[in-house]
């Protein structure tokens, strides 16, 4: 009996610790500060940029992002490096989170170990018109309202800046790249006046 009881407990204790972290509501917004995409190569690029847009009554931003090539790309290599910025006495450095190479012809394919970056992927796939290879020449290649769910991030995430920077090689030609910086604030409670 007393060993029925102490099942019970710690599959209730279960169940909390469940229902605390797995349910838990997000305090915090991901709002973007910064975007900067570089043409790197004329040859390949006729035009590339990524604006940040703002959304209606102050609910946060997204990114936009266009590319328009010169020619035809076959083959591609995406490098991604995501970082963690930090400042001390006015002085910044970024840590590295993580980087790594995929095949871009290969994108839908590609299982990233990371479930927040996993993530970030699933969304860039679904707000882009990116097919794979071959990339067509005058074709304007677009991603549309990409925005950072905080339901990608874990419950308990601490105020943080923090960079996602991408490289687009062909044939070892270095054609575009792009950096994002993005912060993680916390709501603002509403307080009620009585």
């Amino acid at each position: 009996m007393n060993l029925n009881f102490n099942f019970q407990m710690i599959f209730l204790f279960l169940v909390l610790i469940w229902l605390e972290f797995g349910l838990a509501v997000r305090d915090f917004d991901i709002l973007f500060n910064y975007s900067n995409c570089t043409t790197m190569s004329h040859e390949y690029v006729k035009d590339f940029g990524c604006p940040l847009l703002a959304e209606p009554r102050n609910r946060g931003n997204y990114l936009t992002a266009y590319m328009t090539l010169s020619k035809d790309v076959h083959k591609m290599l995406l490098e991604f490096r995501i970082q963690v910025l930090t400042t001390t006495n006015a002085t910044g450095f970024a840590t590295d989170l993580l980087k790594f190479r995929i095949d871009g012809c290969h994108v839908d394919n590609y299982k990233v170990p990371n479930p927040i970056v996993e993530s970030m992927l699933k969304k860039f796939r679904s707000s882009g018109n990116f097919n794979g290879c071959p990339l067509k020449a005058n074709f304007n290649y677009t991603i549309k309202y990409f925005a950072l769910n905080p339901d990608y991030f874990p419950p308990i995430t601490p105020e943080m800046t923090f960079s996602a920077i991408m490289n687009m090689y062909s044939e070892k030609v270095h054609f575009i790249s792009g950096k994002v910086e993005a912060r993680v604030v916390k709501k603002k409670r509403k307080s009620f006046k009585f």
